[in-house]
């Protein structure tokens, strides 16, 4: 609200019908690239999504070996997401790992006052344990400037929130640990959420979760 208008924002439950439209008044190629794009090889939720019912589809592994080049871990007897000391032990969690990747992380964090909170607790425990990693938050500068501080660095700690979670590419060892706080739910009270459900159920489909979207 501003001091003499208000504005109003909709967010449609589906853009097919509008993208189709797109689509067919400037004939030409269009090509989709995501590593989300399909479910289990199967594109069909993204194409009915996006109106792109004739779409041809292509789906290749990936060339990185997962098993032998990566380390997943999941910290044990974590309280409570929405404890008040809940930031506190992913703080006490991420530093071990951390330190194990001599700074060269990216703390994604699932809200705003998450990110703070954490990005103070790890700079206060960094100087406490005597860790010289340069710690970046997002906000600080503008993200662009911000990736290029962090791949120039070489062992840098960016905190950050919702736009560092897709679409940055960090190369080489300059990121090598992702820690993340939780998965990143929408809350099921999102307005937008919930009438997406509803129409879903009125279709008797059954909404489905991933960590990303809602699936049908």
């Amino acid at each position: 609200m501003f001091t003499q208008s208000v504005q109003l924002h909709a967010t449609p439950l589906s853009v097919a019908a509008g993208f189709s439209k797109q689509l067919n008044a400037q004939p030409r190629a269009w090509v989709f690239t995501s590593a989300t794009l399909a479910v289990k090889s199967d594109f069909s939720h993204y194409l009915t999504q996006m109106g792109l019912e004739q779409a041809s589809t292509g789906y290749w592994n990936s060339p990185f070996d997962y098993g032998s080049q990566g380390l997943f871990y999941v910290p044990q007897g974590m309280p409570e997401p929405n404890s008040a000391g809940y930031a506190a032990a992913v703080a006490a969690m991420a530093l071990p790992v951390i330190k194990a990747s001599r700074g060269r992380a990216f703390v994604l964090c699932t809200s705003l006052r998450a990110m703070r909170e954490l990005h103070a607790l790890l700079k206060d425990a960094m100087e406490t344990e005597g860790l010289d990693y340069p710690i970046l938050l997002q906000g600080d500068t503008a993200r662009s400037e911000l990736l290029d501080r962090f791949r120039r660095l070489g062992n840098a700690v960016l905190v950050g929130s919702q736009s560092f979670w897709e679409g940055v590419d960090v190369r080489g060892e300059a990121l090598s640990a992702v820690i993340i706080d939780k998965l990143p739910f929408a809350p099921p009270d999102d307005p937008v959420l919930a009438a997406r459900i509803d129409k879903m159920n009125a279709e008797a489909r059954t909404p489905l979760w991933n960590t990303s979207c809602l699936m049908p």
